[in-house]
């Protein structure tokens, strides 16, 4: 993926917060993409650093970036306000699992990766189901 060049970001956490959902809000997801990245990169003992996590995936997500989605989710595990919190910290293994299960399912019934959004049915109710199987094991 190529780096777009956008004006500096806002310093404050507060003014990148606002940055970031503006920019979502307007689908102007690069420019959203890189607040919410900064914010987990200047910020990474804030409970924002979480929250901006999560936007991340949802964004990567919606591109069909799942190997990248996984990675930050993974990532997520580190921060400060995770490790103080043992049911948060499962929900980001889930949402791991979830994730790498949504890519598999992908990968071997279409051999590539849609945007969640755009994700058929049929696949849908296989991912939840290979979900459930896998929580019921965890």
């Amino acid at each position: 993926m190529t780096q777009q060049s956008f004006p500096p970001l806002p310093d404050s956490l507060d003014e990148l917060l606002e940055y970031a959902f503006r920019h979502k809000e307007q689908k102007q997801d690069d420019q959203a993409l890189a607040a919410f990245r900064q914010i987990r990169q200047s910020f990474p003992d804030s409970d924002a650093a979480l929250m901006a996590a999560i936007e991340i995936v949802t964004l990567l997500k919606d591109r069909g970036a799942y190997d990248e989605a996984i990675r930050v989710m993974g990532e997520a595990k580190t921060l400060s306000c995770v490790q103080k919190d043992s049911p948060l910290a499962e929900e980001i293994i889930n949402t791991v699992a979830y994730l790498r299960i949504v890519k598999n399912v992908l990968l071997h019934r279409y051999h590539s990766l849609f945007p969640y959004r755009q994700i058929p049915a049929d696949a849908r109710q296989e991912i939840d189901e290979q979900f459930r199987e896998w929580r019921a094991l965890s």
